[in-house]
């Protein structure tokens, strides 16, 4: 079963999978809303990162990141997902920013 990571690190058969997928879309082309060719113009993939607001607590959800410490110190098991995106600092946590 694939896991869908696009990360070489974390699993080489998915990353490349996804590598040969995004190339082969980038060399077939775009087509208009009518089916034809869109030609002339440059298209990019754009990746957007969403600022940090403060470090949260790290709950394994895959068997394989069983062990992963998170910030905290302590090692969260599968079953402690209450934990899951909780702020380490709940008095640092940009918690205004998050909503903006």
């Amino acid at each position: 079963m694939r896991c869908g990571s696009r990360r070489q690190s974390q699993c080489p058969a998915c990353s490349s999978l996804w590598a040969g997928d995004a190339a082969k879309l980038g060399r077939s082309g775009f087509e208009d809303a009518d089916g034809h060719p869109v030609a002339g113009y440059r298209f990019l993939f754009l990746t957007l990162t969403a600022p940090s607001f403060g470090r949260t607590h790290v709950v394994v959800k895959w068997e394989r990141d069983e062990g992963k410490r998170c910030g905290c110190g302590a090692t969260h098991g599968r079953d402690e997902t209450a934990l899951r995106g909780l702020p380490l600092d709940l008095n640092g946590y940009d918690y205004a920013g998050q909503i903006r």
